[in-house]
C-alpha cells in the first residue's frame, strides 16, 4: 500500500483540509485509507473535530469504532502531544505509533493510505520525538502544506532545506490561503519562492467550506 504524509510548517496552516480535499480526490480512482495517528485537543463532541472530518471525507460513519480505526491515539488538552501526554497522564511511544500505523498499513484492502501528523513538521509528537522522526521512520513522500500569513517563507525555506538534507522526497507544495492570512496572496508566495530557488509542484488551494471545483492536488501519483 502507497502511503503519503501529510505535514504543515505549523498549526493551523490548512492540513486537515488539504487532507481531507485529497482523500475526496483520490477516492475518484483508488481506494483510499486515512489515518492521523496521533491528535491532542480531541473532543468528541465537536463534529469539526480533525478525525470527524477525515471520516467524513472518507464517507464512513463518525462514532468510536471509526474514531478508533483512524485516530488510535486521542488527547483531551489542546496543546502540543507531549505536553497533552504529561498533563493527561498517558505516555505514547513512537514505536507504538508505528505499530498502530502498520496494523492499518499491512492489509492490502487499500490502494494508498494518507497520513496526516499532528502539528508542524516540527512539532514535538513525544517527549524526544518530532513528526519529522515519524517521517522518517515511515520513508513515505511528504506533501507539505503552508498558507500565506507572514513569516511562513522563512519557515517553509527552512523545512526544505531540513528534507533535502534527510533524503526526504517532497512531492508537492499546497499554499493553503484562508480568509485570515492577508499577509501575503498565494500568488506573490509562490513566486517568491521560486526567486529563492524553490523547484517543486505547486498547488494554490484557498480554504473554503465545500471541496467541490478545487483544483486537483494529485498530480503527484502520476
Amino acid at each position: 500500500m502507497r502511503k503519503i504524509f501529510i505535514s504543515s510548517i505549523g498549526t493551523g496552516h490548512g492540513k486537515t483540509f488539504v487532507a481531507s480535499h485529497l482523500i475526496r480526490q483520490l477516492r475518484a480512482k483508488n481506494k483510499v485509507q486515512a489515518l492521523k495517528p496521533l491528535i491532542s485537543g480531541f473532543d468528541a463532541a465537536d463534529e469539526t473535530n480533525d478525525a470527524a472530518l477525515l471520516l467524513r471525507a472518507l464517507g464512513l460513519p463518525v462514532n468510536e469504532q471509526y474514531y478508533d480505526a483512524i485516530a488510535p491515539f486521542r488527547f483531551v488538552v489542546p496543546t502540543s502531544p507531549d505536553l497533552a501526554m504529561a498533563l493527561e497522564n498517558r505516555e505514547v511511544s513512537l514505536d507504538e505509533m508505528m505499530q498502530a500505523i502498520k496494523l492499518r498499513t499491512t492489509k492490502e484492502d487499500a490502494d494508498i493510505c494518507v497520513i496526516e501528523g499532528a502539528g508542524g513538521l516540527f512539532s514535538p509528537l513525544t517527549k524526544h520525538h518530532t513528526n519529522f522522526d515519524l517521517l522518517l521512520r515511515l520513508g513515505a513522500p511528504l506533501l507539505l502544506v503552508a498558507d500565506t500569513r507572514l513569516g511562513s517563507i522563512s519557515q517553509l525555506l527552512s523545512l526544505l532545506v531540513s528534507c533535502r538534507m534527510w533524503g526526504i522526497q517532497v512531492v508537492q507544495l499546497v499554499l493553503s490561503q484562508s480568509e485570515e492570512s492577508h499577509a501575503m496572496t498565494p500568488q506573490d508566495m509562490l513566486k517568491s519562492l521560486c526567486d529563492h530557488g524553490v523547484r517543486l509542484p505547486v498547488v494554490m488551494l484557498p480554504r473554503v467550506k465545500e471541496h467541490d471545483n478545487l483544483p486537483d492536488i494529485t498530480g503527484w501519483m502520476r
